[in-house]
């Protein structure tokens, strides 16, 4: 079963197709802790090795699809191409599937099933991304940065959480 389960995993994470690998990596996981004990056996090491791989490919492919959409969350970009009707191939070359997955929140189940570190890290990267220009525009020690200008900043604040709402 273990073995099924990874190798649909790989197949799941090849085509893309987020959802199901969500919860394939969420079934390995229970089906892995069962196994614990015999990692001293080649092809117990060589699974656990397989999904290791795999976590880490599926972390790249969602921390890069949301550096993607965080990009363009800060320009004009229509937030309907955000999601898409049909899943397809990231090879098709469609501008709406270079993210690989047919909603964000096929995206969150991934990083929500790759655990706390993988979630701590996407967030702080997209904050850090979108707080970007913040720090262009109020530079610390600088007369735009004091307390006096605090409405300023919160009013750009505002102004960037109701962008990404909308988005």
């Amino acid at each position: 079963m273990l073995v099924t389960a990874v190798g649909q995993l790989e197949t799941m994470t090849d085509e893309r197709n987020y959802r199901d690998a969500a919860n394939l990596l969420d079934a390995v996981g229970q089906l892995a802790v069962h196994f614990e004990e015999y990692q001293d056996v080649p092809k117990i090491a060589e699974l656990q090795r397989t999904v290791d791989q795999v976590r880490e490919q599926l972390e790249s492919q969602i921390f890069k699809a949301f550096n993607a959409i965080g990009e363009l969350a800060s320009t004009t970009a229509d937030p309907e191409g955000f999601e898409r009707e049909e899943p397809s191939s990231p090879s098709e070359g469609d501008a709406n599937n270079q993210f690989g997955f047919t909603s964000l929140h096929e995206a969150c189940l991934v990083v929500d099933a790759l655990g706390e570190r993988a979630r701590s890290r996407q967030i702080s990267c997209f904050c850090q991304q979108q707080l970007q220009p913040y720090t262009v525009l109020f530079p610390p020690n600088n007369e735009v940065s004091s307390l006096d200008q605090v409405d300023r900043r919160f009013a750009w604040f505002r102004r960037l959480l109701k962008n990404i709402d909308e988005r």
